[in-house]
C-alpha cells in the first residue's frame, strides 16, 4: 500500500497538479481523509499507469482534471 496520511498537503495553497505513480509495483494509493484540505491552488491529479486512487474525501469542487 502506498498510504498518504489524513490532511497530509492541506493548506498548501501552492499545489497545482500532484502526481502518483506506483513505484512499489502495488498498483494504489491510499489517500486519507481531506489530504487536499485548503488546497486552493489544486487543479488537476495526474496518476501514473495502473494506480487505482480510494480516498473518503469528496470536496473536488474546483478540481478541473484527474488524468492518467
Amino acid at each position: 500500500v502506498n498510504y498518504v496520511g489524513n490532511y497530509a498537503f492541506a493548506n498548501c495553497t501552492a499545489l497545482t497538479t500532484p502526481s502518483f505513480e506506483d513505484k512499489t509495483g502495488t498498483g494504489y494509493y491510499e489517500l486519507g481523509t481531506h489530504i487536499f484540505y485548503g488546497c486552493t491552488g489544486l487543479t488537476s491529479i495526474a496518476l501514473g499507469d495502473n494506480v487505482i486512487v480510494v480516498t473518503t474525501h469528496k470536496n473536488f469542487d474546483d478540481l478541473t482534471d484527474i488524468f492518467e
